[in-house]
């Protein structure tokens, strides 16, 4: 699925680029190219996003940690029933217990990285709808009907077209980085991220 992604953005990327190349006065089908990673790094916007995500893992952890030792001492009691010379049936009964618990684990331990990987989704969103309107804005500005995202599939490209710098200074008018840094209106791209924006 995402191969055929990938192949689709980049036969649209070709069709837009040879439509530039017949030489057609209409502004139709002139690409811009943004690096919304080094938008957020340059506004601090990384770091609190990093922070929101990593506060989000220590309460999965914990949660999962205390249900661990629940568990465990379930495990633990059900074990002293049992005597020092349980039947073979209760041996048996206990092993499906143990199995049982495990996989009970196991299941709310996949939940909880599900959950992680969902916020970590949302604030990536959360930032990419917050920059929006001032990439569009810049694109705009610069002549550029369309704008894509920086990622692995490109190769090459004009410097150019990259509008990247010409978003940050759009975003921290009026402010100097460090203060624009500093705010908390909207979040940011982590350091590392599951899948470019």
């Amino acid at each position: 699925m995402r191969i055929t992604t990938h192949l689709i953005l980049a036969a649209t990327i070709l069709m837009n680029l040879a439509g530039c190349d017949r030489g057609s006065s209409s502004p139709v089908g002139k690409v811009a190219m943004v690096d919304l990673q080094r938008i957020a790094q340059a506004l601090g916007r990384d770091i609190s996003i990093r922070d929101q995500v990593n506060e989000h893992r220590q309460q999965m952890q914990q949660m999962l940690q205390s249900r661990l030792q629940q568990l465990e001492a379930e495990l633990s009691a059900d074990r002293e029933k049992l005597g020092d010379d349980p039947t073979e049936e209760q041996q048996n009964v206990f092993a499906r217990r143990t199995v049982e618990l495990r996989q009970s684990y196991q299941a709310e331990a996949a939940k909880a990285e599900q959950e992680r990987r969902a916020k970590e989704a949302q604030l990536i969103q959360e930032f990419r709808e917050y920059v929006g309107p001032y990439v569009q804005r810049t694109a705009r500005q610069r002549g550029f009907t369309i704008t894509l995202t920086r990622s692995d599939l490109v190769i090459a490209m004009d410097p150019s077209v990259d509008i990247t710098d010409d978003v940050i200074v759009e975003m921290s008018k009026g402010l100097p980085l460090s203060d624009a840094a500093s705010t908390t209106t909207a979040p940011a791209l982590p350091t590392t991220t599951p899948a470019q924006p």
